[in-house]
């Protein structure tokens, strides 16, 4: 017993901490740098959630779910650690290939009460970056300071399994482009027409420019896309999708800083994260008629730190837009707000919580409104 207590010791002495995880590294090197490195970290969170409305999902307060209309109040107080995650972290050094890293995410938002989900699975080697990695049209870097766990849900945060290459031309600008999976959502008017999902054949088209001068930076990001479809009479025909997304960070004063998001586009509904499994990248009518839905969304943030304590606070406002062209006996437009004001509290670059008020507010396709107030607490501990 007492040799695997100190072989423990032994292991744990024998890695370093890099950006929250523990490394274990070979003896040998390549260019000054050990030839095989491998890490494991992961983080701890719990969220604790009062909700005047009842609405169940605890990672974020999507507008879309508020309800509308004479609806009466249903609060409830919920809580999960199901944002909890586990990452795996390799990195292998040659004359001949340079460095290569795979890494390998995943939290217990999966299928039950704490499934696990595979987040990000990926291996990447000098520009060439082949597995499950946030979309080109995604910018994670604009994510605001916020509690919710999908970050803010009028915002595009997609993974897809892709093969991407990027190149930086400096220090200050990039340029990304990836063949990714394609996998639209469909919806039906009629419950009683069905609707046939066929494979797709023609994958994703995604790309993104990166630009940093001084202390801002900004992304435009595009995807194209050729959704699949079955028609009336068997026969399989196109839809051709596309969306483009404006982000950018810029610093004001000592530390703070705005961030910013708008995006839009027919087709990818899917990529927002307010529509994100609602079937509403496709639309079926009754007569047969299929369509791409134009959706838009945005944000805005300001995030300000109070002198040189550990605290914070991000005020946020969001906004999503999903455009009728096909029912016309309706109104033109879904439309969602989210907006959020919170105090966050980082004590050491591990440890970090949240007190966060927010609000929702949601127009349907029938012209009925509805508003929405939670008050969310996160604690997390990163290793």
């Amino acid at each position: 017993m007492k040799k695997y207590i100190i072989l423990i010791i032994t292991i744990l002495l024998s890695g370093y901490s890099y950006s929250q995880e523990l490394f274990l590294h070979s003896q040998d090197s390549v260019l000054g740098k050990p030839r095989l490195e491998v890490g494991v970290g992961g983080w701890i969170k719990m969220s604790l959630i009062y909700d005047r409305e009842g609405i169940e999902t605890t990672a974020a307060l999507n507008p879309l779910y508020i309800p509308t209309g004479n609806v009466e109040h249903n609060p409830q107080f919920a809580g999960d650690m199901k944002q909890s995650r586990l990452k795996f972290l390799s990195r292998y050094r040659s004359m001949k290939l340079g460095e290569i890293t795979a890494y390998i995410e995943g939290d217990f938002y999966g299928v039950g009460t704490a499934g696990f989900r595979l987040r990000h699975a990926y291996i990447k080697g000098n520009k060439l970056l082949v597995g499950q990695y946030w979309s080109a049209y995604t910018v994670p870097w604009v994510w605001p300071n916020v509690a919710d766990f999908d970050g803010p849900p009028t915002g595009i945060w997609k993974r897809m399994p892709q093969i991407r290459f990027t190149q930086k031309f400096d220090n200050s600008f990039e340029f990304a482009v990836a063949v990714e999976t394609s996998l639209p959502e469909y919806t039906r008017v009629v419950d009683s027409m069905i609707v046939v999902e066929p494979n797709q054949n023609i994958p994703n088209l995604t790309a993104q420019v990166q630009k940093e001068w001084g202390r801002s930076k900004i992304a435009l990001s595009g995807i194209y896309r050729n959704i699949r479809y079955q028609d009336v009479d068997s026969s399989f025909k196109y839809l051709t999708g596309f969306g483009l997304s404006l982000s950018g960070i810029h610093n004001v004063g000592k530390k703070d800083h705005v961030m910013y998001q708008i995006s839009g586009g027919e087709g990818i509904a899917s990529f927002m994260s307010s529509f994100g499994g609602m079937g509403l990248d496709v639309v079926t009518l009754d007569d047969g008629r299929k369509g791409l839905i134009p959706t838009w969304g945005g944000f805005l943030s300001y995030h300000h730190y109070w002198g040189d304590s550990d605290f914070s606070s991000n005020l946020l406002l969001g906004w999503v837009v999903f455009n009728n062209n096909w029912l016309k006996d309706l109104d033109d437009a879904i439309i969602g707000t989210h907006s959020s004001i919170n105090i966050n509290w980082t004590p050491t670059e591990n440890i970090s919580s949240f007190l966060e008020l927010q609000y929702g507010t949601h127009k349907d396709l029938e012209g009925q409104n509805g508003d929405a107030i939670r008050i969310m607490f996160t604690t997390e501990y990163s290793f």
